[in-house]
């Protein structure tokens, strides 16, 4: 439990480690914003589903981006249906050890520590971590569009 208190609330890189938790620099955290990126997420998710299927990762991505927006609206309840069907399908159809199925697992932690679940949101936290420890930041993105080797 030290660990992952350490990694939450100690560390000076809490943003890398927790990428769910960062914020984008030009982020416009007003609540209209906020209204305004859920209402234009919840828009595409619907577009999406019947388009691509619930279990498509582009639907996944939409689901991932709306629970972040909840989750930054204080809406951790909201946000934890979305994000842990996005983490099933990334499971599912990505190559474990994959940095966004790793994303995916620190944004549900993130939302369950929100909620105060900590001992459900440290394995994923953690697990999180490992993986997105060695992706060298946004050139991990880069390397592939569904794949991210990671150093040896």
């Amino acid at each position: 439990m030290d660990e992952f208190c350490d990694l939450l609330f100690a560390s000076a890189n809490v943003d890398y480690y927790i990428p769910a938790l960062r914020i984008p620099s030009g982020f416009d955290s007003s609540v209209s914003s906020n209204v305004r990126s859920a209402r234009l997420l919840r828009e595409a998710l619907e577009i999406a589903r019947p388009a691509l299927g619930d279990a498509h990762p582009r639907t996944a991505e939409y689901m991932a981006n709306l629970a972040r927006v909840y989750l930054a609206q204080g809406q951790a309840a909201a946000a934890q249906p979305l994000v842990r069907r996005a983490v099933e399908i990334r499971r599912r159809v990505l190559p474990e050890g994959n940095w966004q199925t790793a994303s995916a697992e620190s944004l549900l932690g993130a939302v369950l520590t929100a909620q105060g679940r900590y001992a459900e949101a440290e394995p994923l936290l953690l697990g999180a971590q490992r993986v997105l420890k060695d992706i060298p930041g946004a050139q991990g993105r880069k390397l592939g569009k569904t794949e991210c080797a990671s150093p040896r």
